[in-house]
């Protein structure tokens, strides 16, 4: 299962999915290296969440957008 997965993120190239930079295995051990990214959007809605900041309505359908977006290109590479 990692394997195809591995595979499947090789592949992928898209502004909204993080890139798989490279892979490094031993015998017990597999890293997979992707881009640096400042923070994940778990991270970014929590600090939202906790400042008490609600999310306006043009920055949920940004995120949204860039979510489907990114659902399309992986489902359209199957």
């Amino acid at each position: 299962t990692a394997l195809r997965e591995i595979a499947f993120l090789r592949e992928l190239n898209h502004p909204n999915v993080v890139r798989l930079l490279e892979v490094v295995h031993g015998e017990a051990l597999l890293v997979l290296v992707f881009e640096h990214m400042e923070q994940d959007l778990k991270q970014f809605l929590d600090e939202r969440r906790l400042g008490q900041q609600p999310l306006e309505r043009s920055l949920i359908k940004r995120l949204f957008w860039q979510l489907l977006q990114a659902c399309s290109y992986c489902h359209g590479h199957r």
